[in-house]
């Protein structure tokens, strides 16, 4: 109940913050779709691209992994 009169209470500044975190993700698809789409046509006709690419794509998604075992190695001591 405690949760339902939470809502009830902040209805107007909780669709204020839906609304401007639908444009945050809008925005943030839009640009993955606009640098995506060409880099993956451009890679598909060139195998030397597509290598280098794909590397620093591998890279940058290695990092948050690598982030979070910085972040619970203090916790687990």
């Amino acid at each position: 109940m405690e949760t339902l009169r939470f809502i009830a209470e902040n209805l107007p500044l909780i669709g204020q913050l839906t609304l401007q975190h639908l444009g945050i993700v809008a925005v943030a698809v839009g640009l993955a779709v606009l640098t995506g789409v060409p880099l993956g046509i451009a890679i598909s006709q060139n195998e030397r691209a597509a290598r280098i690419v794909l590397s620093i794509a591998a890279i940058v998604m290695t990092i948050p992994s690598v982030a979070l075992f910085g972040l619970m190695i203090p916790p687990c001591r």
